[in-house]
């Protein structure tokens, strides 16, 4: 068996406990009737079957995520390592010419190799929030799927299990139209109250929205100041030029300097390794996955034995179909390929997965 890369290491533990939930679906896949055997009779054929194969992406999804966060780890601290080495080399020999600070910020302007390594590095610190805030969207799909939640499924994001009225309102109303049996809705309680206690078990105060806040802001904000520092000669470690990450992800710079009400830098960035703190990050959302991993498993084995515990709902998928198709066919660059009449190969799960979704039954589109 071909050994796991030594960066997946801190993401096993929840990778291994979302394979056996992803394997008890795979075991409960109705290939002739579309979907999960158990789920025949909470909703239409069609929403059955979307539901069940997007809810076995989702987990596929979560596994990937973590992985790519473990790799950007890992590449961050590589890249990171060599350019350490590097900005100390042009520092020293500027120090030993008896060169001024304006000297050595000459001798670290990059070009080349050096300027792609530094850009490798950044987007590294980047992403690897992506990744993670992508963990925590999948993570809460597969809450909604299994937690059987009235709500959109493909719209799924944490703040369904983070805002107590929202997850309520996904529980359905004792006096409106459609609402989950009252043990079901205790279940569904439990399953929060033990994600929420997992959450803060997994680190310290704030983590999960610091993450979530740091990747909103990246990904749909203008850029603040990109603040390094010099870090304090130890007896083990000379002085090193660290990145600081912000303390408040979600605050406009001017917001995050005022909001401070002081000029310290320490008001302003984290004083925190940069790797450090993103090794911690990965930890506590791994531990979060690993987590969910196994308590949807539990509940996926009670409602299998009891499918009357929670309703499937027909919320989860509100249309089919529906979206407009999109006429872009890409700009202008095809390529032939050997493949006739249109087939493919896929994997021998993946086979059953298609079946099961209804692909190869147009009779149930109509």
């Amino acid at each position: 068996m071909k050994a796991d890369p030594q960066y997946l290491a801190p993401v096993m533990g929840a990778v291994d406990a979302l394979t056996q939930l992803s394997q008890a679906m795979l075991d409960d896949l109705d290939e002739d009737h579309h979907g999960f055997t158990w789920w025949r009779g909470y909703v239409d054929d069609k929403r059955l079957a979307l539901i069940a194969e997007y809810l076995m992406a989702s987990v596929d999804g979560i596994k990937m995520s973590l992985g790519d966060a473990a790799f950007l780890v890992d590449e961050c601290s590589q890249f990171s390592f060599a350019d350490t080495k590097w900005t100390r080399d042009r520092v020293e020999a500027v120090q030993r010419m008896g060169g001024g600070m304006d000297t050595i910020l000459r001798a670290l302007r990059r070009s080349g190799v050096d300027e792609k390594r530094e850009r490798r590095i950044r987007l590294a610190r980047e992403h690897v929030f992506y990744h993670l805030a992508q963990v925590l969207d999948r993570l809460a799909a597969i809450i909604v799927g299994v937690g059987a939640l009235n709500t959109p499924i493909l719209k799924a994001d944490w703040k369904i299990i983070g805002n107590e009225e929202t997850w309520k309102k996904s529980q359905g109303r004792e006096k409106s139209h459609w609402t989950q049996p009252a043990i079901g809705r205790d279940r569904q309680n439990w399953l929060r109250t033990s994600i929420l206690k997992a959450v803060d078990a997994a680190g310290p105060a704030d983590w999960l929205a610091w993450i979530d806040g740091t990747r909103n802001t990246n990904a749909h904000r203008a850029p603040k100041i990109q603040m390094h520092a010099v870090t304090k000669q130890t007896r083990t470690e000379p002085e090193r030029l660290v990145y600081l990450f912000d303390r408040q992800p979600k605050w406009s710079m001017t917001e995050a300097i005022v909001g401070s009400q002081s000029l310290r830098l320490d008001a302003v960035w984290l004083l925190e390794d940069p790797l450090g703190l993103m090794r911690g990050a990965l930890g506590a959302t791994a531990s979060v996955a690993e987590a969910v991993g196994n308590l949807l498993a539990s509940l996926w084995a009670d409602r299998r034995s009891d499918p009357q515990l929670l309703v499937q709902p027909a919320g989860q998928w509100p249309t089919v179909l529906e979206e407009p198709e999109l006429s872009f066919a890409g700009f202008g660059h095809p390529v032939q390929i050997t493949t006739k009449g249109g087939a493919f190969r896929v994997s021998p799960e993946q086979a059953r997965r298609l079946r099961a979704s209804g692909v190869f039954s147009p009779e149930l589109w109509k």
